[in-house]
């Protein structure tokens, strides 16, 4: 998290977004980034009508609790065919 908040500083890049993180390693990120004044932009994590684990495991909950956007796509699956 350290070097992504460092180019975002140097401009670099414009925000920090993560990928499958827990509800624990989300509010690690979330703690590092508040530190440097940056914020915790996106966790993207799967969801499917066959997956919602998201809503059980405290990763949506986390997201909301932080302020931070739980981008979720939704999964590729055998569902749709």
């Amino acid at each position: 998290m350290e070097a992504m908040a460092d180019l975002v500083e140097s401009g670099k890049i414009r925000s920090v977004g993560i990928s499958n993180f827990n509800a624990e390693q989300m509010r690690r990120a979330h703690k590092t980034l508040q530190k440097r004044g940056l914020p915790l932009a996106v966790n993207q994590v799967r969801f499917s009508l066959l997956d919602r684990s998201i809503e059980r495991n405290g990763i949506l909950d986390t997201a909301k609790e932080l302020g931070s956007l739980s981008l979720i796509p939704l999964a590729n699956s055998k569902e749709w065919g």
